[in-house]
């Protein structure tokens, strides 16, 4: 296919939509024609922001514990209670007849930041055969690969001689699939010991996360509990490994810290200040120098170089709330002075009125229960004043009723309408993630909520992006669409008019992208409500686009 391209570089495209039964309105616009104008000259350019489009990560569903945080034993420091005692050691149970064996937790343990320990005393002098102690089932079971090396570290004191055994063992029979002998002398457990070994299978051998109590050695981390989502992380996945999984796959990380309110409290602005420092010492950690407190603690852990933090959100969904205005105000000023060129975030959505305090940025949620209302979200950034804050647009999904909140097509169709509106607004919209990425398939339920009860303390949210258990991962329709708009960060965002009479149920937009792979240039062509082979390409093309459809058409240069 070949264009000609006059002397001024101004190139268009005429593209003639027939459709054969618009998704949203079938019975009334069947067999309606629209025509797409694109304008590729140099004056209708503008470069899309190559941020515009990453992904969202919250604690929420098992994302982290039981999820990308690769420890396989759940409430492995015995703390989902807190530092209370007895503490809720759930979900280890006693291994062998419960008359043999007495586990109890007290606080004497050796690190001082998380002081429970189980206590287990063994009651029989001619133990069972298997033996007696605790086991535990992991996170809706462990997926032990044969022949795949899995590293066990522990710590244990004991009165006398320990001689113990660690295995890993089939659900359903109890058959051993790997398992190593440790022992100690009397002497050497007096006191506390760390013991580490390797099973391979196959051979027989309160509630507010700190992201201070998040990093350094693993094992002394204390947790906490996340009373928004009701489940307990180990937070072996903490602010050192969210930053390292950013760098790692090439993202630039956002960090979104407590401004001292919850769902049910508030820290009132007069007493705000330590939660101010410590979200001071927390860009520290992450891009301060190695010999300073804090970014030695980072280099302590093996990343002596800063991070790449740019941007952070002060809370999440606070605005309204009573004291968020006075502690935007202190955690601003005081991160405004200390690292002028940080990036901060608000909570308030400025998409219509201006905010009365000074950001960077704003943060923007939605999640429509109506296929309808996500398709016309795709406007709500077109007459919002360009001269204030940029927006952040850091949670968006269709939710809708039961068969939606499964992951449909038709939503992600919506949701790619939306997503046209970001792509045409991205002189304003900087940043999008769909939220939640995330969901363990056996921590999904499927509730129904009203729009006035989002944070119901036992809800699980749905639909997610990519659902997983132990072994197996896919993506809905809803992670596919972001995965087809990919190649719109960093791209080319042409000037089009969509000259159609239904606006409601019909998004199109065209980039210029250059592949990485051959450095050749593409006009993509968004269409919303399949990536298909044009028959006849040329300046003029007629196409019949399906109903519920997302098309996208790249057309070489």
């Amino acid at each position: 296919m070949t264009f000609e391209k006059a002397n001024c570089s101004f190139l268009k495209v005429y593209l003639i939509i027939i459709m054969s039964c618009v998704a949203l309105q079938c019975n009334a616009d069947a067999n309606q024609t629209s025509t797409l104008v694109i304008d590729a000259s140099d004056g209708f350019r503008r470069p899309i922001p190559k941020s515009l489009f990453g992904i969202f990560f919250e604690e929420i569903n098992h994302a982290g514990a039981g999820g990308l945080w690769a420890e396989l034993v759940n409430n492995r420091g015995f703390e989902a209670g807190g530092t209370q005692v007895p503490s809720n050691i759930d979900p280890w149970t006693i291994f062998g007849p419960e008359s043999s064996v007495l586990v109890q937790t007290e606080l004497n343990s050796c690190f001082e930041r998380n002081k429970v320990a189980l206590r287990i005393d063994v009651l029989c002098d001619n133990c069972p055969p298997h033996g007696v102690g605790i086991s535990n089932p992991g996170f809706w079971g462990m997926n032990i690969v044969k022949g795949k090396a899995y590293k066990v570290v522990f710590f244990a004191r004991s009165i006398g001689p320990l001689n113990m055994i660690v295995s890993f063992r089939k659900a359903q029979n109890g058959a051993i699939l790997a398992s190593s002998n440790i022992k100690g002398s009397a002497t050497e457990v007096s006191e506390w010991k760390m013991f580490q070994t390797t099973l391979v299978a196959g051979q027989t051998l309160r509630n507010a996360f700190r992201w201070k109590d998040s990093v350094g050695p693993w094992e002394q981390r204390p947790g906490h509990f996340g009373d928004v989502w009701n489940y307990w992380t180990d937070d072996g996945l903490g602010f050192f490994e969210g930053l390292q999984l950013a760098e790692d796959i090439g993202a630039m990380p956002v960090w979104v810290f407590n401004s001292g309110i919850s769902h049910t409290d508030e820290i009132n602005t007069r007493v705000i200040a330590p939660f101010v420092q410590e979200a001071l010492d927390g860009i520290e950690f992450a891009i301060g120098a190695p010999t300073s407190r804090w970014g030695s603690l980072r280099a302590s852990m093996g990343h002596p170089q800063p991070f790449d933090l740019k941007y952070v959100g002060v809370g999440n969904e606070d605005c309204g709330k009573l004291n968020y205005h006075g502690n935007y105000l202190a955690f601003y000023n005081a991160i405004r002075h200390a690292y002028p060129a940080i990036q901060i975030i608000s909570n308030c959505d400025a998409s219509a009125i201006p905010l009365n305090h000074p950001a960077d940025l704003y943060d923007y949620h939605t999640y429509p229960f109506d296929v309808q209302q996500m398709f016309s979200n795709a406007h709500v950034f077109d007459k919002t004043p360009r001269n204030g804050p940029k927006a952040f647009v850091s949670e968006y999904a269709l939710i809708g009723d039961r068969q939606a909140r499964n992951g449909t097509l038709f939503g992600a169709v919506s949701e790619a309408g939306f997503l046209i509106g970001l792509e045409t607004n991205s002189d304003h919209v900087v940043m999008a993630c769909y939220a939640p990425l995330f969901v363990n398939a056996n921590d999904r339920k499927y509730v129904f909520i009203s729009p006035l009860k989002f944070h119901l303390p036992f809800l699980k949210w749905s639909p997610d992006a990519i659902v997983f258990n132990s072994n197996l991962a896919y993506g809905t329709p809803s992670y596919w669409v972001q995965y087809m708009f990919r190649e719109s960060n960093g791209a080319i965002f042409l000037k089009s008019q969509l000259h159609t009479t239904n606006h409601h149920s019909l998004a199109a937009s065209a980039i210029l992208w250059q592949n990485p792979q051959n450095n050749k240039s593409y006009l993509k062509i968004k269409i919303t409500p399949q990536q298909s082979q044009l028959q006849n390409p040329g300046n003029e093309m007629n196409v019949i686009i399906p109903p519920i459809s997302f098309t996208v058409f790249d057309i070489l240069r």
